[in-house]
C-alpha cells in the first residue's frame, strides 16, 4: 500500500470521527437544553391581568350596583361577552359577604343563573385558566365578592 492510499484512509476516518463528535455535541446540547413553555405561562399571566382589568372596569363603571335587579345575570353576561376577546371562555360568580356579630363570615352566592359561556366544557379540560377576585362595596353598604375565571382554550 502506498503512502498516498494510507493518507486517504486517514482522512476518511478523520471525517467520520468529526461527524460523530458533531452529532454527539448536538444531541447533548438538545438534551441539556430546557425548552420553556413561555407561551403557556405568558398566556396565564395575560389571562390574570385581563380578568382583573375587566373586574376593575366593571367596578369603575358601577355595574355591580345593578346586582339583584331583574335579569342582572343576563346583563352581566352581555357585558362580559362584549368586553372579552373572542374565543375567551369566562365564568363569573358573585357572592354577598356578611360578617356576623360573632366574627363569622358568610359567603352567599347571588347568581342563580350561571354567568358563563362554558356550558358544555369543564374547566378542568382548559389548557390555561386564570382567576381574579374583586371585593366591591355597594352604595347600600353590601360587600360583594366577584370572582372571574377566564380560559383561553380547550384540550
Amino acid at each position: 500500500m502506498t503512502l498516498a492510499g494510507i493518507s486517504g484512509q486517514f482522512r476518511v476516518v478523520e471525517a467520520l470521527i468529526s461527524a460523530v463528535i458533531i452529532v454527539v455535541a448536538f444531541t447533548a446540547a438538545l438534551e441539556l437544553q430546557q425548552i420553556p413553555r413561555s407561551w403557556s405561562s405568558r398566556m396565564k399571566t395575560d389571562l390574570e391581568a385581563l380578568a382583573f382589568n375587566v373586574l376593575l372596569n366593571l367596578a369603575e363603571s358601577n355595574v355591580p350596583e345593578n346586582i339583584g335587579s331583574p335579569r342582572w345575570e343576563h346583563g352581566l353576561f352581555t357585558v362580559l361577552q362584549t368586553l372579552l376577546p373572542p374565543a375567551t371562555y369566562f365564568n363569573l360568580t358573585v357572592y354577598r359577604i356578611t360578617v356576623l356579630t360573632n366574627g363569622t363570615v358568610l359567603m352567599e352566592p347571588l347568581n342563580k343563573a350561571p354567568i358563563s359561556n362554558m356550558q358544555s366544557q369543564d374547566l378542568s379540560e382548559a389548557l390555561e385558566a386564570a382567576s381574579a377576585a374583586y371585593v366591591y362595596t355597594t352604595r347600600k353598604g353590601e360587600i360583594l365578592l366577584l370572582i372571574l375565571t377566564l380560559s383561553g382554550g380547550w384540550r
